[in-house]
């Protein structure tokens, strides 16, 4: 039931091209068949929000947004891989990154939190 925000550029050639904020809620720690890589949130997830971030309303990390259902007529479902499975990836490569650790987002209302996010969250177009 927490609070969360997904970002994304979802259905850009349909609704623009700017960052999109979509707010909901976490459903289940778990996702299909019990998968305890994801959660299951009730905010869509488009074409464009997959591989961006779910973050809650104080501004935390919560993990990568990877799927919806909504071609199986569930609009309002979708599934976030875990922060600890991203963060144990990140452990697992060659080189090491360094992460971010301040709390600057939790202090700030969401518009400021927006525009801090807006500058790490970008649209990635593939061209067929």
């Amino acid at each position: 039931g927490k609070d969360i925000k997904v970002y994304g550029f979802p259905l850009t050639k349909k609704v623009g091209s700017g960052l999109k904020v979509t707010k909901g809620i976490v459903s289940s720690l778990n996702g299909p068949g019990n998968n305890y890589s994801l959660i299951q949130i009730d905010a869509p997830i488009q074409p464009g929000n997959s591989g961006g971030p779910l973050f809650d309303e104080k501004g935390n990390f919560i993990g990568i947004n990877s799927s919806g259902l909504a071609r199986l007529g569930s609009e309002s479902t979708g599934y976030t891989i875990k922060s600890s499975f991203v963060l144990n990836l990140i452990d697992n490569l060659p080189k090491p990154i360094d992460l971010p650790s301040n709390t600057k987002l939790k202090s700030l209302p969401l518009t400021e939190q927006i525009k801090e996010i807006k500058k790490y969250v970008v649209l990635i177009k593939v061209k067929k």
